[in-house]
């Protein structure tokens, strides 16, 4: 029994513990591993591995795999596996990771139909399977095959990434969180020269399938994906989806696909057995405009073999598709039905295409398709159309047939039947028909009814040539009135191989009452065309056109050398505003071997827009060897005469000469000096001009080099000598004229792919800018000097001038690299001891104005920021006189920059105090710049035409583009202010009123100014504010807030009437209570006001007035007493001072005076008119004295300082004549002549 255990041993244990340490060598060692890399590479020659380490179950790396035979081959860089040994134990097979990488798979793809061959024999491989059973379970954690490439055929397929796990048990595989990274796809056209079979359907043949294994694929996406395709690369939808796949049942779960351009979701599920049932639901929201939000279903239901599809379209475009295909029949039939809401196209804009309700149905198959089609057109170039068709489409000869066609439009129907041949060649022929077509419902100009028939014939080869024909035109009916006749015949032809056009037309006649157009003849190999054209009144066939037109064309001759006579005359012609008296035309052409033409020119009285034509002459004639023009041009733009000749030779270069020529121009008349030389090459567009001048009075413009001009090169060079600037006043700001002479010299150079070079010099001995006022005003110079160069892209330019014998201005520049995104920049302007003595005549003569002003400032940086460094100052101001808005007795302003900010300075010196300005500026952002500046000091008197102010102020003024803000405080202690009438804008536009620019374009608020301002100023008014104004005198006083938003002012506040009187009734009246309240627009205060005749002179103890209350726009004045009477009592003790019943004579007269004075109050502005007609200024009526000395006089001033007056009693006739002259400021002399005579000497004056 020992001997027997111990053979078992040696001859059953031994053998099977070989067996399982050979295993664990070949799976757990390298050298293993290297045997099975070997076995592998003996048993498959194709197989070659250059690297590998580890084990089979313990971990393995091979490196650089290839296998390879015939033309297709596999090679990965790297692969590693790792698997989990403990899983054995549960009877599973555990992969821990597999990954590949560098992937590279090319596939020789055989031939269409070896490939059809196969696909069937897979397809019946693939439905006969049984079912797979997995005999253990399989888990592979992670899947990862990266930087792939599968070549197949002519198409690639790459990839940078895919990761997913794996699980399979027993007959299902799952796989879960695949991720498929940056795919791209490269389709690669055939280079194959034959052309492409026809297009044939080929049913399937469906047999049932079962999956011999089922997949559930759990949260699978690709992203990253594109498509190229002749160096174009197309981004793809990004995917998700998941899928289950059972026996003979799929279901796609869960689909989605974004794209920038849209987003899809789906649903479907297919039965692989019978007609394959299908299921399937997809949804699409569009995401870029113009079609953003624009919503799309789609439903497919039934199998295969009767598809039915129904299809939905909401939002900006509104349709639905119901149709059934029935994809497993020959032919694959087909019907279709699309109807559509109204819709316009483009999509936004106002040029669209207004498009209705329509439908469009289908039914047939690949062969033959039937259709009919209701549609409807309008856009605001042509009129609305309502269109209907039936038709059929045959695929056997690609012909297309509108057997019914119709378009309802213009009131009237166009019917007819058309058919297109889409095989080679390419061709047509349409009959329709016009039936009560209305021109006028579309275009109300051409009212009218048209009916008529037209047939057309054509055909378009592939080699360009083309043929078309109307062998039948007939059209008839009225058009504006007239009758209306069209009709003939016509062909026409072209063959592109021996480049022949051809013509024919019987005779084609257009006739509109009296104007008639025909055109009969032939263009062929000989040419013999007829054309006339007789227009008795343009009138009646074109609005808003008169005139009358007769020509007459005839062609003749061969086609290769045809004669082409041609007689135009026109008269009167007009359309809408521009016009033209007479043209006549009579014109040659003879194309032989020299072509020779002779044409005369002549327009007369023509008109456009603010151009005029009074006449244009224009002769040409000769040969390409020998030929002539003559020019003669008058218009209210210039006149332009010239003589040209020239020759062409070899039709590619024309040499000529500018013979004779004048220009005249707004600065003058041009006249040619020398004949010019003129030389064109047509191949390389290049045109040169000899050196030649131009003279106009003393001065003189030369080109003095030979210049040449092209597409690739220019050289130029141009004197100007003694050019009198005077010629320039035209285009001067009004009543500015420029004096002087000025002499300069210009050259560029250019030349394609180098810089241009430009240089400038300009100087002008002296010269003066004069503003034409009473005296002048002169800004003069005694020497200018100009001068710029452009060279290797640098720019530098410089400014030099003497003013006067103190002052001279200097400014340079320099740009290094003009074409630099950021120009550096170098520049200084200095300006020394200018003085502003030369604005002295805008005071009177008594008046004194002084000032110094210099600069020296310097920039650097760059063009677009410049960084400015340097002070500008106004210094030794001096202001005195009458004239001068205040007196000042020294002042200085000085402005410092530095770098993009600025500071600004300035004391001012009055006689009264002195005046502190400060400010600063910020331009580090040139559009949003900011500015301040403070004005500050004591009292300060300000003289204005209306009289003087003595102000206090403490004014704040900020600045941006956007708003300018004025806050801050004035405080008036006194005033004398005198108002004796209104200025011509004291009246305010009209709310309503709108306001036109020069090209009749509307001028909105925002434009009238050039920045919205804000403003919040509180005001004080102190104790001694004098005013007189129509009669009141006054004290005011009290406080207003003035402010100013959105250009809209308002005042609050209150103002006091003071101590003051008011002359109304023929009266002066005390003012006993007076206030003006603001709240809101500063023209419409609210009144309280009561004015009372002086009791002095009033009896009885009685107070009788005025009162005025409301508004200032719409104030209610009454006439009270105390103690209270009837109104006509208290009117006479207002006027007289006495009741009606007392001493009526006397009464009476002080009534008559006081309503004398009321009508000569109401008159002032009228009288003051009549004055100025007569040359009388301040012309005034007014009433003098009282009681029977009262007197109506009547004053005005003949100059500045001699005024008349004349009186004449009212009850009393005596006149009074006075002569007064000012000798000097307050002091006259008089001259007084009436019952008494009298020579006196006055002197004025005022006081507080």
């Amino acid at each position: 029994m020992k001997r027997l255990l111990q053979w078992l041993n040696w001859t059953l244990l031994l053998p099977l513990l070989l067996i399982l340490l050979l295993l664990v060598v070949l799976l757990y060692t390298a050298p293993g591993l290297k045997f099975s890399v070997w076995l592998g590479q003996k048993f498959v020659p194709e197989l070659s591995i250059a690297e590998h380490q580890g084990s089979l179950l313990g971990g393995m790396q091979l490196t650089d795999v290839r296998w390879q035979h015939a033309s297709n081959q596999l090679q990965l860089k790297q692969l590693q596996l790792d698997i989990n040994n403990l899983c054995f134990l549960q009877l599973k097979l555990c992969v821990t990771a597999l990954t590949v990488d560098g992937v590279s798979l090319t596939l020789d793809l055989p031939a269409d139909d070896a490939t059809a061959a196969e696909v069937t024999r897979a397809r019946a491989t693939d439905s006969a399977a049984t079912a797979i059973l997995l005999p253990f379970p399989v888990s592979v954690e992670q899947l990862a095959l990266t930087n792939v490439e599968l070549q197949l055929g002519t198409s690639t397929l790459r990839w940078q990434n895919f990761n997913t796990s794996i699980e399979g048990w027993g007959r299902q595989l799952q796989l879960n969180d695949s991720h498929w990274q940056q795919l791209q796809l490269e389709l690669t056209e055939s280079t194959d020269s034959e052309a492409a079979e026809p297009f044939r359907y080929q049913a399937p043949d469906l047999t049932d399938i079962t999956l011999p294994l089922a997949v559930f694929i759990n949260g699978f996406t690709l992203t990253d994906a594109s498509l190229l395709q002749q160096d174009s690369l197309t981004p793809l939808p990004d995917l998700s989806f998941s899928l289950q796949a059972r026996g003979q049942n799929i279901r796609l779960l869960d689909f989605q696909a974004s794209h920038p351009q849209a987003h899809i979701t789906a649903t479907a599920e297919l039965t692989t057995q019978g007609n394959y049932p299908l299921r399937a639901r997809i949804s699409s929201v569009l995401q870029q405009a113009p079609l953003a939000g624009q919503q799309l279903s789609v439903s497919v239901t039934g199998s295969l073999a009767e598809l039915a599809l129904s299809a939905r379209s909401s939002g900006i475009i509104n349709a639905s598709l119901e149709g059934e295909l029935a994809l497993l029949t020959a032919d694959l039939p087909v019907q279709l039905n699309l109807q559509y809401e109204p819709l316009r196209w483009p999509l936004s804009g106002d040029d669209t295409w207004q498009i209705s309700a329509g439908e469009l149905q289908a039914k047939g198959d690949l062969q033959q398709l039937q259709f009919s089609l209701r549609a409807g057109v309008a856009h605001s170039t042509i009129p609305q159309a309502n269109l209907t068709a039936s038709g059929q489409y045959r695929h056997a000869d690609a012909a297309l047939t509108l057997s019914q066609f119709k378009a309802a439009t213009l009131g009237g129907n166009i019917t007819g039947n058309a058919k297109l041949n889409l095989g080679s060649p390419l061709s047509w022929q349409t009959d329709l028909s016009l039936s009560r077509i209305q021109p006028g419902v579309f275009w109300p100009e051409f009212e009218g009814e048209l009916n008529g028939s037209l047939q057309n014939r054509g055909q378009l080869s592939a080699d360009g040539s083309w043929q078309t024909s109307l062998p039948q035109l007939a059209i008839t009916g009225t058009l504006r009135d007239e009758k209306l006749a069209v009709s003939g015949d016509l062909a026409a032809s072209y063959i592109e191989a021996t480049a022949a056009y051809r013509f024919s037309t019987g005779q084609l006649q257009l006739q509109h009452g009296s104007n008639i157009v025909r055109l009969s003849g032939s263009l062929a190999e000989q040419w013999l065309l007829d054309a006339k054209v007789d227009i008795n009144d343009l009138a009646s066939s074109l609005p808003a056109a008169t005139g009358v037109i007769a020509a007459e064309i005839n062609v003749r001759g061969s086609q290769r050398q045809p004669d082409i006579t041609a007689a135009i005359s026109a008269n009167t012609l007009s359309y809408a505003d521009s016009r033209l008296g007479g043209l006549t035309l009579q014109a040659q052409l003879q194309l032989t071997e020299l072509y020779q033409a002779s044409m005369q020119l002549t327009a007369t009285d023509g008109r456009w827009q603010d151009y005029q034509l009074e006449q244009l002459t224009l002769n040409i004639d000769g040969n390409e060897q020998q030929h002539q023009l003559n020019l003669d041009l008058q218009s209210s733009v210039s006149d332009l005469q010239l003589q040209l000749a020239g020759q062409l030779t070899n039709r590619e270069q024309w040499q000529g000469q500018l013979l004779q020529a004048s220009i005249g121009s707004p600065v003058g008349s041009w006249q040619l000096q020398q004949k010019l030389d003129l030389s064109y090459q047509h191949q390389q567009q290049q045109l040169a001009l000899s050196p030649h001048c131009w003279q106009q009075g003393s001065g003189s413009l030369c080109l003095t080099d030979q210049a040449s001009l092209s597409p690739v090169q220019l050289s130029a060079t141009i004197a100007l000598n003694q050019f009198d600037l005077g010629t320039l006043n035209d285009f001067a700001p009004l009543a500015v004229n420029i004096s002087g002479e000025l002499n300069a010299n210009a050259s560029a150079q250019w030349q394609q792919g180098q810089s241009p070079q430009l240089e400038l010099t300009a100087q002008s001995a002296s010269g003066a800018l004069t503003r034409q006022t009473e005296p002048p005003i002169a800004l003069t110079w005694q020497s200018l000097q100009l001068s710029a160069q452009l060279q290797d892209d640098q720019l530098t330019a410089s400014v030099q001038s003497r003013l006067n014998e103190q002052a001279s201005f200097n400014a340079e520049l320099a740009v290094s690299d003009i074409t630099a995104q950021h120009r550096p920049l170098n520049a200084r302007i200095s300006l020394t001891d200018f003085t502003l003595a030369f604005l002295q005549p805008l005071l009177d003569e008594y008046s004194e104005l002084a000032a110094v002003l210099s600069a020296d400032i310097s920039a650097d940086g760059t063009l677009e920021s410049p960084m400015l460094a340097g002070q500008l100052a106004l210094q030794q101001v001096r202001v005195k006189g009458k004239l001068a808005p205040a007196d000042i007795n020294d002042g200085s302003l000085h402005l410092n920059f530095k770098g993009e900010q600025a500071e600004l300075q300035g004391d001012i010196t009055t006689p009264d105090g002195k005046l502190s300005i400060k400010g600063d500026a910020n331009w580090q952002q040139l559009t949003d710049w900011r500015a301040q500046l403070a004005v500050a000091g004591d009292q300060l008197k300000i003289q204005i035409p209306q009289g003087s102010l003595n102000i206090k102020p403490d004014i704040t003024i900020t600045a941006s583009p956007k708003l300018t803000r004025v806050t801050g405080e004035i405080q008036i202690p006194s005033a004398r202010l005198s108002v004796n009438e209104l200025p011509q804008n004291a009246v305010g536009i009209s709310d309503d009123t709108v306001i036109l620019n020069a090209e009749r374009q509307l001028i909105t608020e925002r434009q009238n100014g050039a920045m919205p301002i804000e403003a919040n100023i509180r005001i004080m008014l102190g104790e001694k504010v004098n005013f007189e104004a129509f009669g009141l005198r006054t004290l005011l006083r009290g406080n207003l807030q003035v402010q100013q938003r959105q250009n809209r002012q308002t005042i609050n506040g209150e103002v006091r009437l003071v101590d003051g009187t008011f002359r109304s009734y023929g009266q002066d009246l005390l003012i006993r209570q007076g206030k003006m309240n603001f709240t809101g627009p500063p023209d419409q205060p609210f009144l309280n006001v009561e004015a009372i005749r002086n009791p002095m002179n009033m009896e009885d103890n009685v107070v009788a007035g005025i009162r005025v209350t409301g508004p200032a726009d719409r104030p209610q004045i009454t006439i009270f007493s105390e103690p209270a009477m009837p109104q006509a009592n208290a009117l006479s003790y207002l006027l007289v001072g006495r009741d009606l019943d007392s001493e009526s004579g006397s009464a009476a007269n002080a009534v008559t005076t006081s309503l004398i004075g009321m009508s000569i109050a109401s008159s002032g502005s009228l009288v003051g008119e009549i004055g100025e007609a007569f040359g009388v200024s301040d012309l005034t009526l007014d009433t003098a004295g009282s009681g029977d000395s009262s007197q109506v006089t009547v004053s005005g001033y003949i100059n500045r300082n001699l005024q008349i007056k004349y009186g004449i009693g009212i009850f009393e006739p005596i006149g009074v004549f006075t002569l007064r002259y000012r000798l000097m400021q307050s002091l006259y002399l008089e001259a007084v002549s009436g019952l008494d005579n009298a020579v006196d000497l006055l002197y004025r004056f005022e006081f507080d």
